[in-house]
């Protein structure tokens, strides 16, 4: 059993055993002899002051470990330490991302991440549905290739401001369907910027406004009919 515990104080650098000099761990001894182990050395792994492992270094002859040797042990224990907090980091992160992902593609409004130059790199299903598109299609374009050509000028230059400034911007603007046709949508818009300050990326969430802009276009017909009757009639 492990003279190392989970949690309270911080372990001893080293543990060292040499099997056959130490009565206390005669039973032990027998099970260690079967294995061909005659001597021991260990290290405990602690990342985030919790013991998470540990190092052990064997002989199969009576030895007793030098500085150096324990020395090694120890850079080799310190060197796992830090993979292993590596993996772990890069585990959860897989995993944020894969909940992240899960979370946008359930999303209702459309999402869009692109680089720093325009081109779309990544896109949820909402966004594929309301504009007509496959992924695969969609991936790679430029912002300016599903944007109606008398919004591109505004898009293009809140979109390189965002990038310069790193100012997010929300606007009304109109994006062409595969098939031809006019979506509206409201466009909410924001850096994704790095460790050292700089814009990696952007993302946009993109709702659907095409049905208030149609009643919205209704009505101001209606209302242009009202005026020009009651001029007529006046």
């Amino acid at each position: 059993p492990s003279r190392w515990r989970p949690h309270g104080e911080k372990p001893p650098p080293r543990f060292l055993a040499v099997v056959g000099t130490d009565d206390s761990r005669k039973p032990l001894e027998s099970s260690s002899r079967r294995e061909g182990l005659c001597a021991a050395a260990g290290n405990p792994l602690v990342g985030n002051q919790k013991l998470i492992g540990k190092f052990m270094v064997y002989h199969n002859a009576q030895h007793l470990f030098t500085d150096d040797e324990l020395k090694l042990a120890t850079t080799i224990a310190r060197q796992l330490v830090q993979a292993i907090q590596r993996k772990r980091g890069e585990d959860a992160l897989r995993e944020s991302e894969a909940r992240m992902r899960a979370t946008v593609e359930q999303a209702t409004a459309g999402v869009c991440r692109c680089d720093i130059n325009g081109r779309v790199t990544f896109v949820n299903r909402t966004l594929c549905h309301m504009l007509g598109y496959a992924e695969s299609e969609l991936i790679g374009k430029d912002i300016e290739h599903v944007t109606h050509h008398d919004d591109v000028k505004e898009t293009m230059h809140y979109f390189r401001r965002m990038i310069r400034e790193g100012r997010p911007f929300k606007m009304e603007k109109r994006y062409v369907r595969k098939d031809g046709s006019i979506l509206w949508a409201d466009v909410s818009a924001s850096a994704v910027r790095g460790l050292d300050g700089k814009t990696q990326s952007a993302v946009a969430v993109i709702v659907d406004i095409t049905a208030r802009k149609k009643a919205e276009a209704a009505l101001q017909r209606s209302n242009e009919l009202l005026e020009r009757r009651v001029v007529e009639r006046t």
